[in-house]
């Protein structure tokens, strides 16, 4: 396996970070991404962003109805 070590940056933000995957180095940073890599896998890539795209569309969804109720509130409230 090829050694790669971090810059300093990412060595001193290990303090704050802790040891994660953009921080560790070696077998600690095999183990990590080899754990995460599933992840990125085309497929589930696709399912992911299909939930990201229902996700948007209900948070929409959401703020249009309560500028709706908003409006409401205004407009009987103002006697209109």
């Amino acid at each position: 396996t090829k050694k790669f070590m971090k810059g300093i940056a990412l060595q001193r933000a290990k303090r704050l970070l802790g040891e994660g995957l953009l921080t560790s180095e070696g077998q600690m940073h095999l183990r990590q991404r080899r754990t995460i890599q599933p992840l990125f896998h085309r497929q589930q890539v696709e399912r992911s962003k299909a939930s990201a795209v229902d996700s948007e569309a209900a948070r929409k969804s959401h703020e249009e109805l309560a500028a709706l109720y908003e409006d409401e509130i205004r407009r009987t409230s103002d006697g209109g």
